[in-house]
């Protein structure tokens, strides 16, 4: 994970199985020193003949071990011909609707 913390240099590195570090433009501060916002990790698939990448999460949030956890349960979306990216988005959705299913039309009024 050292390694991972320390990359600076622009760029998109492979773990394997589809997993990938990609470390942005903006990965240094003005004093040189890394930034966290701009390294995350990614998944990428084909599907259908088409090139796909979802991103995951940012470094500074999950761990290596979490993002091949991550990947690993996308490419066994895949299998059971389950788009993850879709699945992903259609989680988020749910989650929204939930949230505004819990808010009352009083407390949207006040």
């Amino acid at each position: 994970m050292a390694t991972v913390r320390n990359a600076n240099k622009p760029g998109i590195y492979g773990d394997g199985g589809g997993l990938w570090f990609h470390v942005g433009p903006n990965a240094v501060d003005a004093n040189g020193k890394p930034t966290k916002t701009d390294k995350l990790w990614l998944y990428r698939y084909m599907l259908n003949g088409k090139a796909r990448e979802m991103g995951l999460w940012p470094v500074h949030a999950i761990s290596l071990s979490e993002a091949r956890e991550m990947a690993r349960e996308a490419r066994k979306q895949i299998l059971q011909g389950v788009n993850p990216l879709e699945a992903k988005y259609a989680q988020r959705t749910l989650r929204k609707l939930e949230a505004a299913k819990a808010i009352t039309f009083r407390d949207c009024a006040d």
